[in-house]
């Protein structure tokens, strides 16, 4: 994705061979995107569907324990250790060098050391699960149900530990689409399965173990299609190498910690609300959560790509082009950001309406302060990515883990003050000064300089944003947006709207001519069929 104020980039400097490879480049990054981009969406529509229809069923109490267990889930993957993000790193790193033996000891290894940890995952959550009750302020009529529920949950993170390396080594090879396939296929039998659950009249230990079956279900088909997609690699046991637990520890560790920091930075709230007030208390945040946080969803099926690219483009000791996928993808990454949170933030409570009716809308005040901090945090997450392919994962870490406690102890200090609205705003700050670090080092780094950033990546999104927030603000006042269809009709159009902004007073030439000769050939093939 290289930007044109870079000559190499501009004048494309191996002519038509050149001017293709960068095509090929931009292509595979975009269909790698669109596939992320496409399973986003339908987790989230089934999600925005299914969400109303679990709420009506379990009551808002044992809805707020579905979400703490939710919450809880994300902290148990944390026993990955970072081990997928090493898989990912390393199989880009080997396949990039012709080490196929290479990348399938790495495969095999982190196997071995997926079980344990499993197990150990398993054990935990059954330690932890006689105290779940108390610490969240679970009523008498739910506290036998949040225990069992608490072991269910551990059992599935101990399952879905070691059977997420198939997609991991897919995302190393940089084969998303098949990845997003696997979850796309996993998102659709998911969500099937708790609707016939809550028909049948289960209950929530039944939704809780619909993602247990399905993730073993898919799992030999997730094996072969990596062993079709990377037969030199393939996928087992055998070969497991110990000289590489080392490695992969080293790096999966940072990682690690990255994650322990995502964590407290987007999960700790609604575990904060739930011990400082109560389960219930849960509900109201956690539905405002999930459309403030479409932000970072939808900005971050851009960004993962970033990774093993830039672990490929670093493995060939490319600074230039990796200087130029920095500024490119920040600036793009921002613009996904601000088109989806400038919508969020307007037509917050609106989206709260037509969700999950009138009583939530007047939750929007967290919807704009979570999606004011996603759009801040898109603007880092480009550069959080660059920095783990070049192996500055050390330094993420620290800065992540910085971020998460602050998130933490604002979240603590603000929840008892102000509220639900408290845990939102100490979210925005924590995130706002993690960007202000985050984004001058990784410029400093890879070698762009900080004018050039502003001006090629952050400057250039203020005016598509602005006119889209002026546009969905006068459509607003004209149109009652609280129903479905007008609802999708004012964000579809503002959205449409906004990239028209973007791609004529925004993107880089580079990136104008790509948009331009990607659409060229998609409608021929339209016409063709």
């Amino acid at each position: 994705m290289p930007e044109s104020r870079t000559p190499a980039a501009d004048a494309g400097s191996g002519g038509d061979a050149d001017a293709r490879s960068r095509f090929d480049v931009h292509r595979g990054v975009g269909r790698s995107t669109a596939t992320n981009v496409i399973v986003q969406f339908a987790t989230l529509a089934t999600g925005f569907v299914v969400t109303p229809f679990i709420l009506r069923r379990l009551g808002q109490e044992a809805f707020g324990l579905w979400a703490l267990m939710g919450s809880l889930i994300t902290y148990g993957v944390l026993f990955d250790l970072g081990i997928s993000g090493a898989v990912v790193k390393y199989v880009a790193h080997h396949r990039a060098r012709g080490e196929a033996g290479r990348a399938r000891a790495v495969v095999a290894t982190a196997l071995r050391l997926y079980l344990g940890l499993g197990l150990l995952a398993a054990c935990a959550s059954a330690a932890l699960a006689p105290f779940v009750p108390d610490i969240f302020n679970v009523d008498d009529a739910h506290r036998r149900v949040a225990v069992a529920a608490t072991v269910v949950t551990g059992i599935g993170v101990a399952v879905a530990i070691p059977l997420s390396t198939p997609r991991a080594v897919l995302i190393g090879l940089q084969r998303f689409d098949l990845a997003n396939g696997l979850t796309l296929a996993a998102t659709v039998l998911a969500n099937a399965g708790i609707v016939v659950v809550l028909v049948a009249g289960g209950g929530l230990l039944p939704l809780l173990a619909v993602g247990i079956v399905v993730t073993v279900v898919l799992q030999p088909v997730s094996v072969a299609v990596v062993r079709r997609v990377a037969p030199d690699i393939g996928y087992g046991w055998s070969g497991a190498d110990r000289q590489l637990v080392r490695a992969i520890l080293s790096f999966s560790s940072a990682l690690s910690i990255n994650q322990i920091a995502s964590r407290l930075a987007s999960r700790t709230d609604t575990i904060v609300i739930g011990i400082a007030q109560s389960a219930a208390s849960v509900t109201p945040y956690a539905l405002a959560l999930r459309v403030g946080q479409l932000v970072l969803l939808l900005t971050s099926q851009f960004t993962k790509v970033l990774m093993p690219l830039a672990a490929d483009i670093n493995a060939r000791d490319d600074r230039a082009r990796l200087r130029n996928v920095l500024v490119a993808s920040t600036r793009i990454a921002l613009a996904i950001g601000a088109g989806v949170g400038v919508t969020a933030i307007v037509l917050g409570g609106a989206i709260l309406a037509a969700w999950v009716g009138d009583r939530y809308s007047r939750y929007s005040t967290i919807v704009t302060i979570i999606a004011a901090g996603g759009i801040v945090s898109a603007a880092s997450l480009a550069a959080a990515n660059i920095l783990l392919a070049i192996g500055r994962q050390r330094v993420l870490a620290t800065l992540s883990l910085a971020n998460g406690l602050a998130n933490l102890l604002l979240s603590i200090v603000l929840v008892l003050s102000y509220g639900i609205v408290g845990a939102a705003i100490g979210t925005l700050a924590a995130e706002s000064a993690f960007a202000l670090v985050l984004l001058p080092y990784t410029a400093r780094v890879v070698g762009v300089t900080i004018p050039e950033l502003m001006r090629d990546a952050v400057a250039r999104v203020l005016v598509p944003a602005a006119a889209l927030f002026a546009v969905l603000e006068l459509v607003t006042r004209v149109v009652d947006a609280s129903s479905p269809v007008p609802l999708v009709a004012v964000a579809g159009a503002g959205l449409v709207f906004y990239a028209l902004v973007y791609v004529v007073a925004a993107a880089s030439e580079t990136e104008r001519a790509f948009y331009v000769r990607i659409t060229s050939r998609t409608l021929r093939r339209l016409k063709v069929r």
